[in-house]
């Protein structure tokens, strides 16, 4: 259809002759026929049309229109498709070509090529009722770039037609576009179109946030919104990708992840978008429950993404499922994409774990967290505790950490270690930046016992645990299993002093201690009869010692466990101990001074002036042995010193083999390398003149 046109010149001829048709002459040669043929040309201007039913109208400023015969032709150099009054869409090389104009449905094909903007290509597609690119809206609302390609596109002549071939492609370069609402930039990229019968296929790179992710969508001709395929995005995120994308994960997500997000239309609704991220490669990190999955473990993450809100976004049936993790539940994120709200009616690690929690976070950026189960594996948690290698590693934080946490927990079963569990556990734990501020937590221990552990609000950082059964609580932990009974008390200065990360003090009353080597190997070391004997293996005999008391003053920092002055005291055997443990190196260097028969060789300390002489000022007792157990923790060497038994007590610690002040050390600093050559500074005793130590510094280092 011509809406207008000005005809600048034209031409009609008329062609007779005889044409050749078949060949069925008698004498063999074809018969001879006369017809006519039109042939018309006409140059115009100002050209309005529509070239297919339902088009949008196509204005030129020149155009060529030619008939030979049946056929139409329409050649544009140059013109605009006009998608709106205020949008049009620029084409060349237009090209409009009818074959058998006589035929009662006639097929058309209109052929385009054209460079120019993106946004003028959606706004244009978006306005078509040919739907070349599906029914309804793009949605790229938003972006734009460049856009070069070329479309032939072929349909009957009638009304009510539809596309019945099309063919095209195009390269979409310079992208750009940006969402406010959703914090999304979208920098550059470069995607290839094919057009086909079967729709349009779009492939190809898009840079969001800095993040190079792939594309792919499909978009079936003449479908409606919600039978169109979803768009995919896909993309595998490290660190810092996270970190650019505004995820404020990396405290719990360490390494590449696979993640495809897809984007599905709904009628009458706003897009569905899911998510789905394979976990297997890289590490999960529950710091606070001790709970991390390693590198190569299947796991794998989905969930909605509501973005209805434009203030907060919902991730809806979050599911995170693996060999040792199970959650199912829905978080918040904020304006920030900082999470604000969870709950997971499902939470589950360690394998038989069970709980329920959920959170939220207040106007003054302090979590509240609450717990409830019936099964917690504690297990990784204690042994988290006593950990001490390595306690120096930088740990990872959130870019914006929280204010604080405030955590209730109710949980019927906490198993630990030796099949020792802690039933009907309650605590109220209080944490502000990295720092507790206040505990309060009570179970009760196999055998009826209580465990309770308190940090007091409002006053110094010190941490109290008391226990009846002071063997099972250090069962439940995983600290001691030999020792057997007792009453509990630990006091731990959580503020440290010097180089001491922590500091503090167990006692432990009446208890036994059964079958343990090192005891048992110290004790049978007496008769033994000199240090070749004590050198020797000897096939230790499960033996059982009462005592009566035991004090430990202890320190930790750096990786070392530091004992000063601890002892132990029974009616059998008492013994004193100092020394380090030292986790990093996988080193022990603890000694001190056995004393055989404790309850009757102590029995002189309360004589005035002659009992710290003979007995020692922390009364030992008259006869004791210096014993030293040194070496690597894995095979540690028992040895001890008998000649100590003959020392009176105010002066046997000079026979101990120990260091007899103990202390936690911060790690050295790297000595700086040495240079050679002629830049190298002239030596004295081995020692360059810039690095040579002091006179007090050598002192210093032989005390």
């Amino acid at each position: 259809e011509v809406e207008r046109a000005s005809i600048k010149s034209a031409s009609l001829k008329l062609l007779s002759g005889r044409f050749l048709e078949g060949s069925d002459g008698p004498d063999g040669a074809a018969p001879s026929t006369s017809t006519e043929r039109l042939s018309a040309t006409m140059e115009v201007a100002d050209l309005r049309m529509r070239p297919l039913p339902k088009s949008l109208p196509i204005e030129a400023a020149q155009a060529t229109i030619r008939l030979e015969n049946s056929t139409l032709e329409v050649i544009v150099p140059e013109a605009d498709i006009i998608a709106s009054e205020t949008n049009k869409f620029p084409v060349k090389d237009g090209r409009f070509t009818v074959v058998d104009v006589s035929h009662e449905a006639p097929i058309a094909e209109l052929a385009l090529k054209s460079q120019a903007p993106l946004s003028a290509l959606i706004d244009t597609l978006n306005h078509s009722q040919l739907h070349l690119a599906g029914q309804g809206p793009l949605p790229i609302d938003g972006i734009d770039g460049k856009v070069d390609g070329e479309i032939k596109i072929s349909m009957p002549l009638v009304s009510g037609a539809t596309v019945i071939k099309a063919e095209g492609k195009a390269r979409l370069t310079d992208l750009k576009g940006r969402s406010k609402a959703h914090n999304v930039n979208l920098q550059g990229g470069t995607i290839d179109l094919n057009v086909s019968d079967i729709g349009v296929i779009a492939k190809g790179d898009l840079i969001i946030n800095g993040v190079v992710t792939k594309l792919q969508m499909h978009r079936i001709l003449d479908a409606p919104p919600e039978m169109q395929p979803p768009i995919r995005i896909s993309a595998t995120l490290d660190n810092s990708d996270r970190t650019q994308l505004g995820l404020d994960v990396n405290h719990l997500v360490q390494g590449e992840v696979p993640v495809e997000v897809t984007i599905a239309a709904k009628p009458d609704a706003p897009s569905t978008i899911h998510v789905r991220a394979d976990l297997t490669n890289a590490e999960l990190l529950f710091v606070d429950m001790a709970w991390r999955k390693a590198p190569g473990r299947i796991a794998s993450l989905e969930c909605d993404v509501d973005l209805s809100d434009p203030t907060k976004t919902q991730l809806q049936n979050f599911r995170v499922v693996g060999d040792t993790i199970a959650l199912d539940g829905w978080l918040t994120m904020d304006d920030k994409r900082e999470m604000s709200e969870f709950s997971f009616p499902n939470f589950s690690v360690n394998v038989v774990s069970r709980l329920q929690v959920t959170g939220k976070i207040n106007a003054q950026r302090v979590w509240k967290i609450a717990v409830k189960g019936s099964t917690f594996d504690a297990k990784d948690l204690f042994r988290s505790l006593l950990a001490l290698g390595n306690t120096t590693e930088t740990k990872i934080k959130a870019l914006h950490p929280a204010a604080g946490v405030d955590l209730t927990a109710e949980i019927d079963t906490v198993l630990g270690h030796s099949d020792v569990s802690l039933r009907s556990y309650k605590t109220k734990i209080s944490e502000r930046g990295d720092q507790l501020v206040a505990i309060e937590a009570q179970g009760t221990l196999d055998g009826g016992k209580t465990f309770s552990v308190q940090l007091k609000p409002n006053g110094p950082r010190m941490l109290t645990a008391e226990s009846d059964d002071a063997g099972q609580a250090f069962k439940l932990i995983g600290f001691y299993p030999n020792l057997q009974g007792g009453r509990l008390k630990l006091e731990v200065d959580l503020e440290g002093r010097g180089a001491a990360e922590k500091s503090g003090v167990l006692w432990v009353d009446n208890f036994r201690v059964l079958g343990d080597p090192i005891v048992s190997e110290v004790y049978s070391s007496v008769g033994g009869g000199g240090t070749e004997d004590a050198g020797r293996k000897r096939k230790v005999e499960r033996e059982v010692f009462e005592f009566q008391r035991l004090k430990a003053p202890f320190s930790v920092g750096h990786g070392q466990f530091v004992l000063d002055d601890s002892y132990v005291r029974g009616p059998l055997l008492g013994a004193s101990i100092r020394g380090k443990v030292d986790y990093n190196r996988r080193s022990i260097n603890l000694g001190g001074t056995y004393v055989p028969l404790q309850g009757i060789n102590s029995a002189l300390c309360e004589i005035p002036l002659v009992g710290p002489i003979v007995s020692g000022f922390d009364c030992q007792g008259v006869f004791g042995i210096t014993y030293a157990i040194q070496g690597s923790m894995s095979q540690p060497q028992v040895l001890v010193n008998p000649l100590s038994m003959f020392t009176p007590g105010i002066l046997r610690a000079i026979m101990e083999m120990t260091n007899p002040n103990p202390q936690v050390q911060a790690p050295r600093e790297p000595q700086r390398v040495r240079a050679s050559g002629a830049d190298a500074a002239p030596t004295v005793d081995g020692w360059s003149s810039e690095t040579k130590p002091s006179k007090k510094k050598k002192s210093d280092a032989k005390k």
